[in-house]
């Protein structure tokens, strides 16, 4: 007589049939140059997406298929934030989504624009005149846009659920707000945008979600956005701060998760739910 066959990371695992999964996946934020950048795109089935949207459906995962997992990286040296990508047999049949990376903050120029992406960059600086440099454009369901800057000020990038604000004369506009979740059993913040700055140093603060403050002074102190959370990296006159990496977050029945995935990770349970959250790229075997 033959017993049934013991797979590494099933041990008492209870055969399923496709079960329910719930998700947050924010895109990696944008780097801040003079405005501050934008938070990632922020898109989830538990609770508001980004932009002050809907939840999208929950995830379908088939036991014994393969999911994978892209963490998109933060902008870095007033570059654009990187997107995150989940894909595979995700609502019972294959498909992707997609949170895109936050745009970059704008500099001095004409026109100063802040660059568009999950959410937009903020507005920088003209050389002279009145004039203003528009913020970046968010993408609908996914975040908000950058504030404008203006002569010797820069705007706040956007969060995933508020503008950026616009600059006053010699003050930089905050970044952003992000979106709150609970979808780990804790509140915690996503894809704040990153805090402009002044010509005299005012620097804005960073919105809640990962955000980056701006420059401590003219040449240095931008802060960058925070490690997955798709944070907005601060506004500096020569070099911003970086972007913060994205995040996936998944929160699945317990009695059918398999504990067999690749890539950095943390697991913590919330009930009768385990949570898994992707810090890096990688795969789960649904």
């Amino acid at each position: 007589m033959f017993g049934q066959a013991i797979i590494p990371g099933f041990v008492g695992r209870i055969p399923t049939a496709p079960y329910a999964v719930n998700f947050v996946l924010v895109g990696g934020g944008g780097a801040g140059s003079g405005a501050g950048g934008g938070g990632g795109g922020y898109k989830t089935s538990y609770g508001t997406s980004g932009g002050n949207s809907g939840a999208l459906g929950t995830f379908t995962f088939t036991q014994d298929q393969t999911i994978t997992v892209t963490i998109g990286g933060g902008g870095a040296s007033a570059g654009q934030g990187f997107d995150s990508t989940v894909s595979g047999n995700i609502y019972g049949y294959n498909s992707s989504i997609t949170s895109i990376g936050g745009g970059r903050g704008g500099t001095s120029g004409t026109p100063p624009v802040g660059f568009s992406g999950g959410s937009g960059g903020g507005g920088g600086f003209y050389d002279s005149g009145s004039g203003q440099g528009v913020g970046g454009s968010g993408t609908s369901g996914q975040g908000m846009a950058g504030g404008k800057g203006q002569r010797l000020a820069n705007g706040g990038g956007g969060g995933a659920s508020a503008n950026g604000a616009d600059c006053v004369p010699n003050t930089g506009g905050a970044g952003g707000a992000g979106m709150a979740s609970g979808i780990t059993g804790t509140t915690t913040y996503y894809a704040g945008g990153g805090g402009g700055v002044s010509w005299n140093s005012n620097r804005a603060a960073g919105g809640i979600g990962g955000g980056g403050q701006g420059s401590i002074n003219v040449t240095s102190g931008a802060q960058s956005g925070t490690a997955n959370t798709g944070g907005g990296g601060g506004g500096s006159w020569t070099i911003g701060g970086n972007g913060g990496s994205g995040v996936l977050v998944l929160r699945m029945p317990t009695a059918s998760y398999s504990a067999v995935h690749t890539g950095t990770t943390s697991v913590s349970v919330d009930g009768t739910f385990t949570i898994l959250k992707f810090l890096t790229s990688g795969t789960y075997l649904g």
